[in-house]
C-alpha cells in the first residue's frame, strides 16, 4: 500500500467533498438547479484542466474511449441519484448505500476478475470497515411516507458508485498509467455534457439565471473543490496501477475520507459528533490498521 499517495488522495477527496458541500450552502439560485449547475461546471473544470496540464496531448485507445464514456455516464447517474434521493428520503441510509457501493463493487472486481481475494487481517479489516460505515451513519431514521422512488435512487447510487470505482480500477489494470489523463478527460467531459443537456431541457431559458446566481463564495468553494477533484482523479488512476489489492485500497481510502470529513466538520463547522459516530471513527481507524498490515 503506497502510504504517502493514499494519504494525499484521502486529503484531496476530503477537500472535494467538503467544498462541494460549501458550494451548495453558498449557491444563491434555485436549489433545484444547484446540483446540475455544479455537476456541469465540475465536469468541465476537471476535464479541461486535466487536458491543459497534459499539454493537450490526447491519444486515447479504443478501450480508454469505451471505459471513459461508461464512467462519465456512471458519474452523471451518481450525481443525479444522490440529489434525487436526498430530496425524497433520509440521507443516512443513502450514505450507507453510497459507501457500500464504493467498497463492494471493487471487492467483486478484485475477487472475481483480478483474482485478488481478501485473507486474514485484510478480510477482517474490510468487514470491520463495512460495520463502521453503518455505525457512523446510524441515526433514528424514519422511513414513514418514503416513496418507492427513494429506494430506486438509492439503488442507482449504490450501483453507479460501485461501477465507477471498478471501471477506474479496470482501466488502470488493463491500460496502466500511460492514458490516465485521457481517461479523466473523457469521463468528466462526457459527464458535464450529459448534465448540461439535462439542465438545458429541464430549465430552458432559466439556465442563464441558474449560472449567474452562483455568487462569489460559491465560486471560491467550487474552484477549490474542482482543483482537489482534478488532482485526486488523476492520482487515483496512478495509485490503482501500483496497488496489490484494489478492494483494500478503496476500503482504506473511503474510510480515511469519512474520518477526515468528520474531523473537518468538527473543527471548521463546529458540528457535534455523537457517541455512535465516535465509535464508528474508532472502528474505522482499527479497520485501516488491519487493512494496512
Amino acid at each position: 500500500m503506497p502510504i504517502f499517495w493514499t494519504g494525499l488522495l484521502i486529503l484531496l477527496y476530503t477537500m472535494q467533498s467538503f467544498f462541494c458541500r460549501r458550494f451548495s450552502d453558498h449557491y444563491k439560485g434555485d436549489a433545484n438547479a444547484s446540483s446540475s449547475v455544479f455537476s456541469t461546471l465540475f465536469g468541465f473544470a476537471v476535464g479541461l484542466s486535466t487536458l491543459l496540464v497534459s499539454g493537450f496531448e490526447f491519444s486515447p485507445s479504443r478501450l480508454t474511449w469505451i471505459l471513459g464514456l461508461l464512467n462519465g455516464a456512471m458519474l452523471f447517474f451518481y450525481n443525479c441519484s444522490m440529489v434525487k434521493a436526498t430530496q425524497k428520503g433520509p440521507y443516512s441510509f443513502l450514505a450507507i448505500c453510497m459507501l457500500f457501493g464504493g467498497l463492494l463493487g471493487p471487492l467483486a472486481l478484485s475477487v472475481f476478475v483480478l483474482h485478488q481475494p481478501l485473507k486474514g487481517a485484510a478480510l477482517a479489516g474490510f468487514l470491520l470497515m463495512l460495520v463502521s460505515f453503518v455505525v457512523l451513519n446510524a441515526k433514528r431514521t424514519s422511513f414513514k411516507g418514503t416513496p418507492l422512488s427513494y429506494y430506486v435512487w438509492c439503488a442507482v447510487t449504490f450501483f453507479s458508485n460501485g461501477i465507477f470505482s471498478s471501471v477506474m480500477a479496470v482501466h488502470s489494470n488493463r491500460v496502466g498509467p500511460s492514458e490516465r489523463s485521457e481517461m479523466v478527460v473523457i469521463s468528466y467531459l462526457f459527464s458535464a455534457i450529459l448534465a448540461m443537456a439535462i439542465l438545458a431541457v429541464s430549465r430552458k431559458k432559466r439556465i442563464w439565471t441558474d449560472f449567474a446566481s452562483i455568487g462569489k463564495k460559491a465560486w471560491l468553494s467550487g474552484i477549490i473543490c474542482w482543483a482537489s477533484a482534478s488532482g485526486a482523479c488523476n492520482l487515483v488512476l496512478y495509485v490503482l496501477s501500483i496497488v496489490t489489492n484494489v478492494a483494500v485500497f478503496y476500503a482504506v481510502e473511503n474510510g480515511g475520507v469519512l474520518i477526515l470529513s468528520l474531523v473537518l466538520s468538527m473543527v471548521v463547522l463546529r458540528e457535534r459528533v455523537s457517541w455512535l459516530q465516535a465509535v464508528g471513527m474508532v472502528l474505522s481507524v482499527v479497520s485501516i490498521v488491519l487493512l494496512s498490515l
